[in-house]
């Protein structure tokens, strides 16, 4: 598939990924009112980057040059974009079981894995300290619990 078809097919990908998390996501797993105010920032920012790249997309005439550092010419990196997508799909759809924070360690650890990352325990370390920082802001911050899945609580007799 050449880079801009590729191109194009990410951008929809990530529309429909914020159309759902506008209208599915964020309502039932957010809530509303105050809570749901900054998952509402983030699918706005997904959606307008999103169309912000299929319109680059679209207008772009040229070609890259064969030296371009920032242009990955093996054709193997749409497809790790991909799988990043569906990893974090499936994440989405599966965390009413898996929970935020338990399904959110496996999909950090994935997808760093897919960006080059292999070292076990760094991976440990982002994927922890990640979700360390969003128990931080969100729960002991703003007050926003997150609550645990049926899953976690069954791991931590809860």
């Amino acid at each position: 598939m050449p880079a801009r078809s590729t191109d194009m097919a990410v951008a929809a990908a990530l529309i429909i990924f914020a159309a759902l998390a506008w209208w599915w996501l964020v309502p039932r797993f957010a809530g509303s009112g105050d809570q749901a105010m900054l998952p509402y920032l983030y699918t706005v920012l997904i959606g307008v980057l999103a169309v912000a790249m299929l319109a680059s997309t679209l207008h772009r005439t040229s070609q890259p040059a064969d030296d371009d550092p920032f242009v990955e010419t093996g054709g193997g990196e749409p497809g790790h974009i991909l799988v990043l997508a569906v990893v974090w799909g499936a994440f989405a759809l599966a965390i009413d079981t898996t929970g935020f924070y338990l399904g959110g360690f496996v999909a950090l650890i994935v997808s760093f894995m897919l960006l080059g990352a292999r070292r076990p325990l760094p991976l440990l370390g982002w994927s922890a300290g990640t979700l360390a920082v969003v128990w931080l802001v969100f729960q002991q911050s703003f007050g926003l619990v997150i609550r645990p899945s049926s899953l976690e609580r069954l791991l931590l007799g809860g």
